[in-house]
């Protein structure tokens, strides 16, 4: 085990603050995070022909990527080596001591080797099996060390969120995406086809549930208004303050001491314990499965393609 923790010392990492951050430095750290995030999700990649950005729309919320984009893999290599090394560890294939510094050390040094390998494998499969399909063969590597650099980038982000910021930036980079596409989705002047909608010097309804609204009342169809932007809008209302009453709401449990006669104390416990974590999880390993089972289909398809052949 040495010789693997000398491995992991090599592995780069992101320097902690040498004195206690204000909190001024933590808020900057962490805006300036984000907007580069954001900047950074929006660079397409360079030599990509074509992407299925469609087929991955609900996975990009879940792991705060852009298909076709520089951080194509978002937070998935993350999320995919935080669930096998879970898994390798609650199985007893693998076991660190986490009482100790040096099994913390291990811990996370084996995670982030876990995460580096993801980055890189996806980034290959993604353009194997043509989620991100590169204009010609000979630029296959550059896609893909694209994507890897994208990952990576990510990687280190979330460690200087940690480290220098505040909380994850795994969260930070979910937060993002799903605030930007609520945004989107109420405000954008722009239609399906990507040119400016109503009210710009467009005739058509945008993406945008505002404007489309305004677009709906002008032609005079206000069951349209009703069922396709005030119902939509109303019940995303209204299930978000639902969620934030439920995850406030506490359940006291009363408790007695046995050798203490006549004393209780009340312990308040959260009616709700469970997050978007799961789903989060469950999103990430069904979307490997996928890729896996794409690349698997593509690789029989072509195999099945080449004996057609040979048999002409």
């Amino acid at each position: 085990m040495s010789t693997y923790r000398k491995i992991l010392t090599f592995l780069p990492e992101v320097r902690a603050p040498g004195h206690k951050q204000t909190l001024k430095k933590r808020l900057l750290w962490t805006f300036t995070i984000l907007l580069l995030f954001l900047f950074l999700a929006a660079i397409p990649l360079y030599g990509v022909e074509s992407t299925q950005a469609e087929y991955f729309k609900t996975l990009e919320l879940l792991l705060g990527a852009k298909i076709g984009k520089l951080l194509t893999l978002g937070i998935g290599p993350i999320v995919t080596g935080s669930i096998v090394l879970q898994l390798l560890k609650g199985a007893g294939v693998v076991k660190f001591d986490l009482s100790t510094e040096d099994g913390k050390f291990i811990y996370n040094g084996t995670l982030k080797l876990m995460v580096m390998a993801f980055i890189i494998l996806e980034s290959i499969v993604y353009v194997s099996f043509g989620a991100v399909s590169a204009a010609k063969p000979e630029l296959f590597w550059v896609v893909s060390l694209q994507m890897a650099l994208g990952g990576f980038i990510v990687l280190f982000m979330d460690e200087i969120v940690k480290k220098w910021g505040f909380g994850s930036g795994v969260s930070l980079f979910i937060a993002a995406g799903i605030g930007q596409a609520v945004f989107l989705k109420l405000f954008s002047p722009f239609t399906q086809a990507g040119t400016l909608g109503w009210g710009f010097g467009g005739s058509e309804p945008t993406v945008g549930k505002f404007f489309a609204g305004l677009y709906y009342l002008s032609v005079g169809e206000p069951q349209t208004f009703f069922t396709a932007v005030v119902g939509p809008v109303g019940i995303t209302v209204m299930l978000f303050f639902l969620i934030v009453f439920f995850q406030s709401v506490n359940v006291e449990i009363p408790l007695s001491f046995g050798r203490v006669r006549g004393q209780s104390i009340r312990w308040p416990l959260n009616f709700f314990y469970s997050g978007v974590i799961p789903v989060i999880l469950i999103s990430a390993l069904g979307a490997n499965l996928k890729l896996w089972s794409r690349l698997l289909q593509n690789i029989a398809e072509k195999a099945d393609s080449s004996a057609f052949v040979r048999f002409i």
